[in-house]
């Protein structure tokens, strides 16, 4: 099991529509094993092995996360964001959160108390986050519009081999297709495997472009 492979996907700030930090990282680590790699600008990432079969077998997984982003800086120096993709708006009051700049992480909170979960529909338009800024031009200093944000978790390992970390949906199928392209290679098979950077619905008009066709089964490609 390559743990460092499997801890930097886990670790990597890549809301959807920020996702390059993690496909920099399957490039980086595919480039050995695939023929071919391929990125277009929506930053989905084609690894392919044997890229002019006419037989293609396609492994395919999601690389983004959902998360926040910054869309107001107030007076005070709190951050207003609003959501990137589904995320559970009742599990980040009280959090600590990563913000990826163009500087490097910076640190928050998000705000709670007793008001807050008076709510009758909590959405991330209530939420504040607190990076320590003394007004809005101290914030400036360290964050900008637009920065994504994760929550600052952790990589757990639990009894019986398990271990818990942010992000798993679905980047624990990116290693597992990423290995297991590694082994289809070192055994002679031939694979195209996507990674993608957009969610299940959007991505159907990448995969019709590498020729699958939708199924009762999801997709395959017709022979």
């Amino acid at each position: 099991m390559n743990e460092n492979f499997l801890h930097a996907l886990l670790g990597s700030i890549s809301v959807s529509g920020y996702e390059e930090p993690v496909q920099d990282i399957v490039e980086e680590e595919m480039k050995d094993y695939a023929e071919e790699i391929r990125r277009d600008e929506m930053q989905n990432l084609v690894c392919v092995l044997n890229p002019d079969s006419d037989v293609k077998i396609m492994l395919s997984a999601h690389a983004d996360e959902i998360g926040l982003m910054i869309s107001n800086i107030r007076e005070d120096g709190r951050l207003q964001v609003i959501d990137r993709g589904g995320i559970v708006p009742a599990t980040y009051p009280g959090q600590q959160v990563r913000i990826r700049t163009s500087n490097g992480e910076v640190y928050g909170v998000v705000e709670a108390y007793r008001n807050l979960f008076k709510e009758e529909k909590l959405e991330t338009r209530h939420f504040l986050i607190d990076i320590g800024a003394k007004d809005r031009e101290d914030a400036l200093k360290y964050v900008n519009l637009g920065d994504p944000i994760v929550r600052d978790t952790h990589i757990r390992k639990l009894a019986n081999g398990k271990f818990t970390a942010r992000a798993l949906d679905d980047r624990l199928g990116v290693y597992i297709i990423m290995e297991a392209m590694k082994r289809a290679k070192e055994r002679g098979c031939k694979a195209i495997t996507l990674d993608s950077g957009l969610p299940r619905v959007q991505a159907h008009g990448f995969y019709e472009h590498y020729g699958f066709e939708k199924s009762c089964y999801g997709f395959e490609l017709a022979l």
